[in-house]
């Protein structure tokens, strides 16, 4: 089992973008219409560093949130990463 101490949550990294895109194709809604791609998002870390953060388990990317509010939901996102299923 994964606990916090073994996450790190920070600003993406422009070499991880690959894997930020490929946990979000999997979570994609059917009724998503906005493309994503990663000359948007290394834009978007380029323009303001703190805009997408990840957090990061065994070094790899494991869950993603949007600005610096949204650490509160990546703690608790990555927190059930660490809970054991019932």
């Amino acid at each position: 089992m994964t606990t916090l101490r073994e996450l790190n949550i920070g600003p993406a990294r422009e070499q991880e973008l690959g894997a930020v895109l490929d946990l979000w194709e999997i979570a994609r809604s059917s009724y998503s219409s906005t493309p994503d791609n990663p000359e948007v998002l290394a834009r978007l870390i380029d323009r303001d560093t703190g805009a997408l953060l990840v957090a990061r388990r065994g070094g790899r990317v494991a869950q993603t949130t949007f600005g610096r509010l949204g650490v509160a939901d990546l703690v608790a996102r990555a927190r059930r990463l660490t809970t054991p299923a019932p």
